[in-house]
């Protein structure tokens, strides 16, 4: 199913699906409740957005009433200096409590802001939500739109084809802002992926942090055939979710610390793709200042040139502190061209 990028965040798509799904665990989900829900999301928004200006409103009133009563009643200043005060301080409560009991629904974004927030639902690589965002809390903040993603999740998956990817993307976003996602755990099943359903129902499980991975901790058995895939990146694929590499490695990411050992153990992969891609992915997850010799085996002894230079430039991007082991690279007639580049680079 196509959807229109330019419009996904501006509206909720009303798209034809069958009345009940059944599952493999002998339940259904009722498609026509989740229109509801997503009907009662959007009004839920409206009713949070009217609480917000209701409140200032009725604060601005009484403010005013005050003043008009000092106004009428005392013809002196006495009662005046008593009331600007109490009005300011009306004034600021109603503001406070409008903020307070409508957190992260009154926000009105940029249009640079909105750009962006399509672009990380919709264009930018699940690994990069999963990593780049999360490193970068400054930028991710800028995201914290709930209402909009809650609805976006509840969209995604109504669609007759849920897009793994989208899904991926919001449920993560929202699971990162501490948002409880018990609320879409009867809608998760229809997600065919027993990876993403088992990491979707994790996050419902652990609000906030994921720590114990109980879902995903059952499906380890997938993982070394998920290793395997790493290597299965077709050439000239731009799409990410095209590429059945990338497809397979932001699915082994979603295992955490659960898939360390079997990545440790895929860098004597018979493959050099999938080696280097499991160099890659154990760079994301922060491995290599407690695995080094692992990553001065690959450069040292790997028989893959493209091996070597994956190493390189992860040892490059640790910085200035691995000068020496690069500057040995330059006697090495594989590396000795990328290894002249970086010193220059990291000098």
């Amino acid at each position: 199913m196509t959807v229109d990028r330019a419009c996904i965040l501006h509206r909720l798509v009303a798209l034809p699906f069958p009345r009940t799904v059944a599952l493999t665990t002998n339940r259904t989900v009722d498609y026509a409740s989740w229109r509801s829900t997503t009907t009662a999301a959007r009004v839920t928004g409206l009713d949070r957005r009217i609480k917000y200006y209701g409140i200032q409103a009725a604060a601005l009133f009484l403010s005013g009433l005050i003043l008009l009563v000092a106004l009428l009643w005392s013809p002196g200043w006495g009662l005046w200096c008593a009331a600007l005060p109490l009005c300011a301080a009306i004034g600021g409560a109603g503001w406070w409590l409008s903020r307070r009991f409508t957190a992260d629904t009154t926000r009105h974004l940029k249009p640079q802001e909105w750009a962006e927030l399509r672009g990380a639902l919709e264009d930018v690589p699940v690994l990069s939500v999963l990593h780049l965002f999360k490193q970068d809390k400054k930028r991710l903040a800028r995201f914290r739109y709930i209402p909009l993603l809650q609805q976006s999740l509840w969209e995604v998956l109504a669609e007759d084809l849920v897009d793994l990817n989208r899904v991926a993307r919001i449920a993560f976003l929202l699971h990162t802002f501490n948002q409880d996602l018990k609320e879409y755990a009867e809608a998760f099943p229809v997600i065919e992926d027993p990876v993403v359903l088992a990491w979707l129902m994790d996050l419902a499980a652990e609000p906030g942090q994921l720590t114990r991975r109980h879902h995903l901790a059952q499906q380890l058995h997938r993982l070394p055939t998920l290793i395997d895939e790493l290597g299965t990146g077709l050439p000239g694929i731009d799409e990410p979710n095209d590429d059945p590499g990338q497809q397979a490695a932001w699915r082994v990411m979603l295992f955490g610390p659960l898939a360390l050992d079997p990545l440790r153990a895929a860098l004597d992969h018979d493959n050099p793709a999938v080696r280097e891609a499991s160099m890659a992915l154990m760079t994301l997850q922060e491995q290599w200042p407690t695995r080094r010799p692992d990553l001065l085996r690959r450069l040292n002894q790997d028989e893959h040139p493209s091996v070597r230079h994956g190493a390189l430039e992860i040892l490059a991007l640790e910085g200035p502190q691995n000068l020496p082991i690069i500057q040995r690279c330059l006697q090495d007639p594989v590396l000795a061209e990328r290894a002249t580049e970086l010193m220059r680079e990291l000098s």
